[in-house]
């Protein structure tokens, strides 16, 4: 058996890969799912709440070869356009791209991509929907598949549960609040036709 400092460079990258993607079911089911993604031709899109994740997987991202772009509080302006712009040209080899879930701002239209992977839910349920609305804009002429990757019996899925309860909540609100709205509609519609 070769000792670890025998290996070459490549041997012990590859060792460092396999490693981190071992430890972690996240990673395990993405090194699975990203291969069938590209040889199907889709573009993804991969959300974390953490810049120290989207580290994690740039780092996988390197090790296999995938052309990516990424987003976070860190890049600004002219340099967050330009990324958009690499990975929205219709002849672009760029497959993925990282972004943190409230990076952003307004605008962010990532129609290129049809695949979202969100690596972690965030505790306010309207972030993950408005990460997702980045490839649901107006010009996608594609069906998009949304991934969002739970960590069984963890503190993830109560989060990812009790996240669900709240945007229950708020839809149910918002439900009342319409049907009021339309039924007071309705009521003066009807008080003004009696008029005419």
């Amino acid at each position: 058996m070769l000792s670890e400092h025998n290996l070459s460079l490549v041997e012990k990258t590859a060792k460092h890969a396999n490693i981190m993607i071992e430890a972690s079911g996240k990673l395990v089911l993405i090194h699975k799912l990203l291969p069938k993604l590209k040889s199907s031709g889709h573009k993804v899109l991969i959300f974390s709440q953490m810049v120290r994740c989207l580290d994690i997987l740039e780092d996988y991202l390197v090790h296999m070869r995938y052309p990516y772009e990424r987003i976070d509080g860190r890049v600004r302006g002219n340099l967050r356009q330009a990324a958009i712009d690499r990975f929205s040209k219709p002849d672009s080899d760029r497959f993925v791209f990282l972004l943190c879930t409230r990076a952003g701002g307004l605008g962010i239209n990532l129609t290129a991509a049809d695949t979202v992977i969100i690596f972690d839910s965030d505790w306010n349920p309207q972030n993950d929907i408005q990460a997702q609305a980045r490839c649901h804009r107006i010009g996608q002429s594609r069906s998009v598949k949304v991934y969002r990757l739970i960590t069984r019996n963890s503190y993830e899925r109560e989060m990812f549960d009790r996240a669900s309860m709240k945007l229950g909540l708020d839809k149910a609100v918002l439900q009342s609040m319409n049907t009021k709205e339309n039924a007071s509609n309705n009521v003066r519609a009807y008080s003004k036709g009696s008029f005419q």
